[in-house]
């Protein structure tokens, strides 16, 4: 059994990693799932990590706004930034601060995104008035850049963007602290056979459970509601997801606790 061998029949000619082999659209999520894997069984080394840097930044559109992946021009989404913080926290903050950077330096008008989102005409006239020419920041439209619409805006996600400052070593303000928490806490709260807010929230806790006590605290809550609705664990949760049990993401992974120690704030 080597990971390192069977990981790639489930590798694209990008270098990504995917479902089976063949180029996806969350290749950069799957990227990231797999370089934590790496990372919990003490095998990610300094080849992986400039390896796998040179694979995530093959799909930057421009410094800090990413495509899905090379040939890949739709409209990129929360769950690859997701994944693209992950990375970047384990191989390489500078990869974050990029992404922020550009969220924070690139505004977008949000009367674009009012005009894209699907609001009745008299609910878009009343917010056209209120917002006039305000902007939005964290908006990354790697479609059309500089504009809005109602996916390329990031900035709805606060947890997201904390996630990223985690990432790039920031110190996070503590109502988006406490947002992160809660949003990881409560995952799968409605839905709990919902299999991508569990694999988003084990990926965000994976890099950021350490960053503070209330972290961890969050981690620790984390754990008992996910064993109460998967208690085949991670393995399990990836296998159904992948519908392949045979997946090195799912094969190789174990339930263990978050090593991985962010900066101490």
């Amino acid at each position: 059994m080597d990971i390192r061998i069977d990981i790639k029949a489930f590798t694209d000619q990008y270098g990504l990693i995917t479902p089976d082999g063949k180029p996806s659209g969350n290749g950069l999520l799957y990227t990231a799932e797999y370089l934590a894997l790496l990372h919990q069984r003490g095998e990610l080394t300094k080849s992986d990590e400039d390896h796998f840097r040179d694979v995530i930044l093959s799909c930057e559109k421009r410094i800090g706004l990413f495509n899905r992946h090379p040939d890949h021009p739709d409209q990129q989404a929360p769950d690859d930034y997701m994944g693209i913080a992950c990375a970047s926290a384990l191989i390489d903050p500078a990869i974050a601060r990029s992404v922020l950077f550009y969220g924070r330096s690139i505004p977008a008008k949000a009367s674009d995104m009012i005009h894209d989102s699907n609001l009745p005409l008299m609910v878009k006239m009343l917010l056209l008035v209120l917002v006039g020419d305000g902007e939005l920041k964290y908006n990354y439209n790697n479609v059309t850049p500089g504009t809005a619409s109602k996916n390329s805006w990031m900035g709805r996600q606060p947890q997201l963007i904390g996630g990223l400052q985690m990432a790039a070593q920031e110190k996070l303000s503590t109502w988006r602290l406490i947002y992160w928490c809660l949003v990881i806490a409560t995952s799968g709260l409605f839905k709990p056979q919902d299999q991508d807010s569990w694999r988003l929230s084990y990926l965000c806790l994976y890099y950021g459970s350490n960053y503070n006590w209330m972290t961890k605290l969050t981690a620790q809550v984390w754990w008992r509601r996910f064993k109460k609705h998967w208690p085949g664990g991670v393995k399990e949760l990836r296998a159904k997801y992948f519908n392949n049990s045979e997946h090195p993401l799912s094969k190789y992974v174990e339930d263990k606790p978050f090593t991985f120690q962010m900066p101490r704030h």
